[in-house]
């Protein structure tokens, strides 16, 4: 069963720099998981849509999306989807 993870990113591409190993090794380990990164500000996605190397990796690994007011519903449904799954599984 494939399992979506929320990955909610700062401002800043430094916490981009930092999961993007671990969650390489992880998917060479189990590919049963799928990524989402959530960025707060069309700033920081604009950067990492500049920097081909990430932007590349993430898609490999997930999909990057922008946390606006238009989907904030969504993404709070699944957030709570997801823990409620976690905690009572």
């Amino acid at each position: 069963m494939k399992k979506n993870i929320s990955i909610f990113l700062n401002n800043k591409t430094i916490t981009l720099d930092t999961i993007l190993p671990f969650l390489t090794e992880l998917t060479k380990k189990n590919n049963s998981c799928t990524y989402t990164f959530y960025v707060f500000n069309k700033n920081t996605l604009d950067v990492i849509k500049s920097n081909i190397f990430l932007y590349e990796l993430i898609n490999k690994l997930g999909v990057l999306e922008l946390f606006s007011y238009n989907n904030n519903t969504k993404i709070i449904i699944n957030t709570f989807n997801n823990i409620f799954y976690i905690i009572f599984v």
